[in-house]
């Protein structure tokens, strides 16, 4: 990656340059974990969600290398008042602007462009970044991983000419679904399909432990029943462990582990869950909130969103959803995009079921969607699964949804409650909702495009058809709470 942006933007050839790198993509380099403590939270250039660790091939050959870790999407950046971002972050809250499309797709072409440089180039450059390397690892690199990483470059170039078959996502979006299934080998690895865009927004983490099911369409579960009720008051500390074989899984597509290794992850998990489902709490919303308006808004939420969303009880400074029905809203009743539940098919469910796992999880299709928990929704914008829809402002009024606008590194509107964008009266440029002058995003900012397969910004709209300015507006002000 370091040789590649030298060439392509002139960065030095040093460690050093990685944060510049890294932060194109979304990856954080922050000073502080606000609501964790650590005394020390990077090491060696890396940003905060890339983990290191040596492997060692056949047993014998030391190679270093790195991967995803979950904090690279599960720990998002602070905003202050201002609705501007901070250098801090706050772990449990999603990280909207990490961008694995364009980081993979990148990471892709340096690998290209490194590897065809002069072999003795490549070689003394590794050594001058990386002077500690021990000969024998050095050994490992040059005389039997470069040949065969040469070569499966190669055949990408011919085929699909990108890292994956399918789109892995974009700003703050995973495609979870696609990666499981490419590594389940049940899509078509030389063929990129655009369609195969199941396109998730990453979640705030709180309250996950009313959650009878898990993502957006509940397609896994401990067993069969997968839909009902959990209060806050009968709750038993089984479910973490019942979750904890869940999100388990989550490590074959974002990891590359395979059934057994992942299972074998299961303790582990059930440590970190059992902090985040006792302890975590969102960041409370930084600006300013009417709490008369928010008091209506709390009427309003109660009578029209409650049903699917979660029953939140205690004053407006310190609300906790004490219910959560886990309700499945058919798609046909709620309109969003379909793709992300039509790709979850059949055949996948059924290789899950029949894996190390089916003591443990129950896979399905189940062709709707679960009302999402909205613990911290102010700052987990873009809205809707999917990531479509920029503000809840626009969410409230369909008609205005814009079909672009842009995201990544971005700044929040805390009136509208979403991205913030340039006035009205400016005007889109080249078509798109832009960002305030003069605002620099810390990240590379993308276009959302909701023409695109599995971004479609409609449905969800029947539901404030009967609300007016007013009561929205309220509604808004309450949202901001929770």
């Amino acid at each position: 990656m370091i040789l590649y942006y030298n060439n392509k933007e002139g960065l030095d050839i040093s460690l050093k340059s990685l944060s510049t790198i890294y932060k194109k993509f979304g990856f954080l380099y922050p000073t502080k974990i606000e609501n964790v403590y650590s005394s020390s939270i990077l090491k060696d250039n890396m940003p905060l969600g890339i983990v290191r660790g040596t492997t060692y091939l056949a047993g014998i050959f030391p190679v270093e290398g790195i991967n995803v870790g979950c904090a690279s999407c599960h720990v998002g950046t602070s905003y202050g008042e201002d609705g501007l971002p901070a250098k801090e972050v706050w772990a449990g809250q999603p990280n909207t602007s990490i961008n694995f499309e364009l980081y993979l797709n990148e990471m892709f072409n340096a690998m290209a462009y490194s590897l065809n440089q002069d072999s003795e180039f490549f070689k003394n450059t590794i050594n001058k970044l990386f002077p500690e390397m021990s000969l024998l690892e050095r050994f490992t690199i040059n005389r039997l991983l470069l040949n065969p990483i040469k070569k499966r470059v190669v055949d990408l170039q011919k085929t699909i000419n990108r890292p994956v078959p399918y789109p892995a996502g974009g700003p703050g979006l995973t495609n979870g679904v696609a990666a499981l299934k490419y590594q389940l080998k049940t899509i078509n690895r030389k063929q990129f399909d655009a369609n195969e865009a199941a396109l998730t927004s990453i979640p705030d983490l709180s309250s996950r432990i009313l959650r009878s099911s898990l993502l957006y369409d509940g397609v896994y579960a401990k067993n069969q029943n997968r839909f009902y009720e959990k209060r806050l008051d009968n709750i038993s500390t089984e479910v973490i462990k019942d979750h904890s074989f869940l999100v388990s899984i989550f490590t074959v597509p974002t990891m590359g582990q395979s059934f057994g290794k992942a299972i074998e992850l299961q303790p582990q998990i059930d440590n970190v869950l059992s902090t985040i489902y006792t302890e975590y709490e969102p960041k409370k919303f930084p600006g300013k909130a009417d709490l008369e308006l928010a008091e209506q808004g709390r009427i309003s939420y109660n009578e029209n969103c409650q049903s699917c969303h979660g029953y939140y009880a205690g004053k407006l400074e310190d609300l906790t959803l004490v219910s959560f029905p886990n309700k499945l809203v058919p798609w046909k009743d709620i309109l969003t995009d379909p793709t992300r539940f039509s790709r979850m098919d059949e055949k996948t469910a059924k290789i899950i079921n029949s894996s190390e796992y089916s003591d443990h999880i129950n896979a399905k299709q189940t062709n709707g969607y679960v009302g999402t928990i909205l613990d911290g929704i102010w700052v987990t914008a873009p809205y809707l699964h999917n990531g479509s829809v920029p503000t809840l402002w626009h969410l409230f009024y369909p008609e205005e949804r814009p079909s672009k606008f842009l995201i990544g590194g971005h700044m929040l509107d805390y009136e509208r409650v979403g991205i913030a964008f340039k006035n009205d009266e400016e005007g889109f440029l080249n078509d798109y909702l832009n960002y305030p002058s003069n605002y620099i995003p810390f990240s590379n900012p993308v276009i959302y495009d909701t023409s695109l397969p599995g971004c479609s910004n409609r449905g969800h709209e029947f539901e404030f058809s009967n609300l007016n300015d007013g009561e929205k507006t309220a509604l808004i002000e309450y949202l901001k709470l929770l």
